[in-house]
């Protein structure tokens, strides 16, 4: 099964939501448990959350969820990221590079095994 998502979100709070949402849905789609797929979306938003205001007017939040192999990698880039990365509960890798103006987080973690 392949998998491939990309999203667009502007980088306001009020999306954190919506943003933590998707990162659920992806990571149950592909296999996670609820428990591990929520906690993994609740790491993953609370690092976009940091540094995030609310006047960051056409500045955009980029999401993409891939599967390849035995690998799911969620990337998340804006402007606003740190450019360390950060710790995030049953994500088995974090690594950080630069995208243009966007700092980009990606988050690989091994999937469950059937």
């Amino acid at each position: 099964m392949s998998f491939y998502l990309e999203a667009s979100l502007p980088a306001y709070p009020d999306f954190l939501e919506t943003i933590q949402d998707l990162l659920k849905q992806a990571y149950l789609c592909v296999g996670f448990p609820e428990n591990e797929a929520s906690d993994m979306a609740d790491g993953i938003a609370g690092v976009v959350g940091v540094g995030l205001s609310g006047t960051s007017p056409g500045r955009q939040i980029r999401l993409r969820f891939r599967r390849e192999g035995d690998r799911f990698h969620v990337d998340v880039g804006a402007e606003h990221l740190p450019a360390a990365p950060a710790s995030v509960a049953f994500i088995d890798q974090v690594s950080v590079h630069r995208e243009g103006p966007r700092t980009m987080h990606r988050f690989t973690r091994e999937l469950p095994r059937s």
